[in-house]
């Protein structure tokens, strides 16, 4: 639902909406991105605005909210400079930019179980707070904004491997049955404290087609500030 001002002088454009995807790989291929997200379900709801007709959506104008949900996909190897916006999703600039310790995790495609969080958009200015995309590799805490017009971000993105339940299975057949009972139910009980011990986390800034990546911490690093706090 929505309206449509259509004033040559004042033209603007209003909707509200819901979009559910039964399958997200054939909705962009039919937008024009084929390939570029393997199957896929997802529910978008927002509101938005911009000066202009509905034919064409005004980007530095650009006001609203969006709501996402998607399910059960992989991001596929994309090409430089197609679906742009889903680069910044798929992370694929991560290992381009920076050496990672699990460099295959987003070069070849990541697969996620759930990506949801809030968007607001203010002046074609994105921004969330804590986007949340979980995957069986990993899970990623995304924040920051994202400049439509301009094609720039300014991003934080934490990426904690997963790997707490896999020390818990290990546990158990290397060492005791109780031991790895009692070492999964603290990493269930703490939220996942094995994986936080090894979370990586990056500044991701300029544009799109070249975006430059900061390795702000990583497991190492916090143990020698550790260290050389308790050496003070």
């Amino acid at each position: 639902s929505g309206s449509w001002q259509s004033d040559q002088e004042q033209a603007a454009t209003r909707m509200q909406f819901i979009l559910q995807a039964k399958s997200v790989e054939k909705l962009l291929a039919r937008m024009g991105y084929p390939d570029a997200l393997r199957r896929g379900q997802a529910t978008l709801e927002g509101k938005l605005s911009w000066d202009g007709t509905p034919l064409a959506i005004d980007y530095a104008s650009l006001d609203g909210s969006l709501d996402i949900l998607a399910s059960s996909g992989q991001f596929n190897k994309l090409e430089p400079g197609a679906g742009r916006l889903l680069g910044i999703l798929s992370l694929q600039s991560l290992p381009r930019r920076i050496s990672l310790d699990f460099r295959d995790v987003f070069s070849e495609g990541f697969a996620f179980d759930r990506i949801a969080g809030q968007i607001a958009i203010q002046d074609g200015i994105m921004s969330s707070k804590e986007l949340l995309i979980q995957g069986p590799a990993a899970k990623i805490l995304m924040s920051g904004k994202v400049n439509l017009p301009q094609e720039t971000q300014n991003l934080n993105v934490k990426v904690q491997p997963a790997i707490g339940e896999s020390l818990s299975v290990g546990a158990i057949l290397l060492a005791h049955p109780a031991v790895g009972a009692i070492a999964f139910l603290v990493q269930k009980i703490l939220r996942d404290p094995i994986d936080k011990a090894f979370s990586y986390e990056y500044a991701v800034t300029g544009t799109w087609a070249d975006p430059k990546v900061e390795k702000l911490s990583a497991p190492q690093q916090r143990d020698k500030t550790k260290a050389q706090r308790g050496q003070e």
